[in-house]
């Protein structure tokens, strides 16, 4: 069996080599929100890079079965779609059921002999007893073999997750923890801003920012989505953080004029983890203004 670093994130290692979680809990229906299918706009559009069309079908509908087989829990029947050189290393990886998965890149290498297929699947992440559900991105190994596309473990790529760097290797994982949160609330948090309310002038030029901080042992992608209002910009000066990175979320805004602004309001995701931090803009109005308001 393998001892993996920082232990209580050990699923995250089978998720980026393309395969199951252990310690994680299967849901009585394999059923998600993350669709078992291959037809959606993710998928389209020259993103293959111009492989032959019986190529690149003939390695979908591989990649396709065998994770729909995953979804089945019928992990012996995914058997010939795994090569010869990983057949021990699927059969000694605990196995758990996904909870459903969606096909979005394909990248060939060596002339479409191999191809790294990323996925994102959704599994539920299990610790001290509390359930998460989570849609987490895999990147999966494929390769020709006798003409048939099959899954390969490939042990040079270091997997990285927002866990962290985790590998095979020899010793007890505690040895090895970073920081062990204690709850599962705990363990989202370790990505944190250290504001949630901004205020800027609805009459003149404004800036405000908010500080961002990933103290989780591995790398976080950030996504961010807000309310609209004409002349304020927000934007991240970096979107992909490493562990103890920080970056800020800046917003600008020029008012046209002077009258009363509605709040705004946003909200950052860790594409990773799925942990959302919602996110507040008011806007101040002149003192005038203030005095003709009722109290």
């Amino acid at each position: 069996m393998y001892n993996y670093l920082f232990g209580f994130a050990i699923c995250n290692l089978l998720v980026s080599i393309g395969l199951a979680q252990p310690g994680m809990v299967a849901p009585k229906k394999s059923a998600s929100t993350v669709k078992p299918a291959v037809t959606s706009p993710a998928v389209a559009g020259g993103i293959f890079n111009q492989a032959p069309p019986l190529v690149n079908s003939a390695l979908i509908a591989n990649v396709s079965k065998f994770y729909q087989l995953q979804v089945e829990g019928k992990f012996r029947q995914c058997i010939p779609l795994v090569a010869d050189e990983s057949q021990d290393d699927y059969f000694n990886i605990e196995k758990s059921k996904y909870r459903g998965f969606e096909i979005v890149k394909v990248e060939y290498k060596e002339n479409f002999k191999k191809a790294v297929v990323t996925l994102k699947v959704g599994i539920t992440y299990v610790f001290h007893g509390e359930a998460v559900p989570l849609e987490a991105p895999i990147a999966s190994n494929w390769k020709l073999e006798k003409g048939i596309w099959k899954w390969y473990l490939n042990k040079s790529v270091a997997h990285t997750t927002p866990f962290g760097g985790l590998t095979a290797g020899p010793g007890n994982p505690e040895d090895h923890l970073v920081t062990r949160p204690k709850s599962v609330p705990q363990l989202l948090a370790q990505v944190s801003m250290d504001k949630q309310d901004l205020q800027l002038s609805s009459f003149e030029d404004s800036k405000a920012e908010i500080l961002i901080s990933n103290f989780m042992p591995g790398v976080v992608t950030l996504l961010l989505d807000y309310e609209l209002l004409p002349g304020m910009t927000v934007a991240l000066e970096k979107k992909v953080l490493k562990s103890g990175e920080k970056t800020r979320l800046l917003v600008a805004y020029h008012p046209a004029d002077a009258v009363a602004k509605p709040m705004r309001r946003g909200l950052l995701t860790i594409e990773e983890t799925g942990a959302s931090m919602p996110f507040n803009i008011t806007f101040a109005v002149p003192e005038e203004v203030m005095k003709t308001i009722p109290k």
